[in-house]
C-alpha cells in the first residue's frame, strides 16, 4: 500500500495513501476555495465553448454565495441557499450605512449592487426567455440571443469580481474591528 509522509508539529508521520479519503479533513475554507476554483474553471470552459447560459448561471451562483456570506457576517442570519438573487440584492440596498461601491483593477468605481440589479434583469430575460414568448413579443434569432448571453456572461463575471473585491474589503474591516488591539490587551492584563 502506498504511503505519504506528513510533517506535523511532532515530526514526520506515515499515513496510508487513500485518494478516496484524505488523511486529514479539509477545512470549510479550503473546500470552499476548491469549489470556487472549480466554478471558475467551469465558467472559462463554458465561455470558450459558447455555453453562455451556463456561464451566466455559474456567475449567479458565485454572486449569490458572496451575498449570502455578506449577510451572514453582518446580521448573523442563518444562510438560506434558496433565497433568490432579487431578495439578496435588495437586502444589501436596504442597508443605508453600507458602502456599496467597488473598484477592481483598471475599472472605475461602481455601485456594485445597483449594477447587479440591472444584470439580474438581463439574466432573467435571457435564461427564462430562451424559448418563452407571447404573441406580439419581438423575437430575436438564436445567434442574437447567444451574443446577448455572451455579453451578460462576461458582465456577470466582471460583477462577481467587483462583489468579491467588495466582500473581501468588508471582511477585512470586520476582522480588524473584532480583533483587540495590542494596547487594549496590555491594559486588560
Amino acid at each position: 500500500m502506498a504511503e505519504v509522509r506528513r510533517l506535523t508539529p511532532y515530526g514526520h508521520i506515515r499515513l496510508p495513501l487513500n485518494p478516496a479519503s484524505p488523511p486529514f479533513p479539509m477545512s470549510f475554507n479550503k473546500q470552499k476555495s476548491q469549489r470556487y476554483a472549480f466554478a471558475n474553471e467551469r465558467m472559462k470552459r463554458a465561455m470558450a465553448q459558447g455555453f453562455y447560459l451556463e456561464a451566466i448561471t455559474i456567475s449567479e451562483s458565485l454572486i449569490t454565495d458572496r451575498l449570502l456570506s455578506s449577510l451572514d457576517r453582518r446580521h448573523g442570519v442563518k444562510r438560506n441557499p434558496r433565497t433568490g438573487l432579487h431578495r439578496l440584492i435588495n437586502a444589501h440596498l436596504d442597508e443605508t450605512l453600507l458602502d456599496r461601491s467597488s473598484q477592481t483593477r483598471e475599472e472605475k468605481l461602481i455601485d456594485v449592487f445597483s449594477a447587479l440589479r440591472v444584470w439580474k434583469d438581463k439574466r432573467n430575460e435571457l435564461l427564462h426567455g430562451i424559448a418563452k414568448c407571447l404573441p406580439g413579443d419581438e423575437l430575436q434569432s438564436g445567434s442574437i440571443l447567444m451574443e446577448r448571453a455572451k455579453t451578460a456572461a462576461e458582465e456577470g463575471l466582471r460583477l462577481f469580481r467587483h462583489l468579491d473585491n467588495w466582500h473581501g474589503r468588508h471582511a477585512r474591516r470586520a476582522a480588524s474591528a473584532a480583533a483587540p488591539s495590542a494596547s487594549t490587551a496590555k491594559r486588560a492584563a
